[in-house]
Parts: structure tokens; C-alpha cells; sequence
């Protein structure tokens, strides 16, 4: 089931980055995030303003993911 749009999304895409790390040895693309947490492009974008790859991987701690400048 979809978590709600609130701030304790964060935790659900900071959650999901590093087992996708730990996983496959890279960040997730964005289309994949939204994927896997269900939530929408857009609505991603709107939580990591500065970008949802260099602003996911920076919360959860990962190195910035290839391809961002």
C-alpha cells in the first residue's frame, strides 16, 4: 500500500536507495524509485528538489550516483 506524501516519505525512498545499493552496486535511477515506492515522477521531484538521485543517495548516506554532476 502507497504511503501518504508527507515528510516520513523521505524515510521510504532513503530505505529503498540502499538495499537497491547494497543490491546491484549502483544508485536506482529515478524511474525505478518510483517504481519500487509507488510514488509518482513528479511527486519525487517535489520531495528532492536539488534532484532526486544526488538528493536520495545524500540522505541515505551513499556516494552521489553516476551521471550527476
Amino acid at each position: 500500500m502507497r504511503q501518504p506524501l508527507v515528510r516520513g516519505c523521505h524515510l521510504v525512498h532513503c530505505q529503498n536507495v540502499p538495499y537497491y545499493y547494497k543490491k546491484n552496486g549502483i544508485a536506482p535511477m529515478v524511474r525505478i524509485l518510483s517504481k519500487v515506492t509507488g510514488y509518482k515522477l513528479k511527486e519525487i521531484y517535489e520531495l528532492f528538489p536539488s534532484g532526486p538521485g544526488k538528493g536520495a543517495c545524500k540522505m541515505a548516506g551513499l556516494p552521489k550516483p553516476t551521471g550527476c554532476v
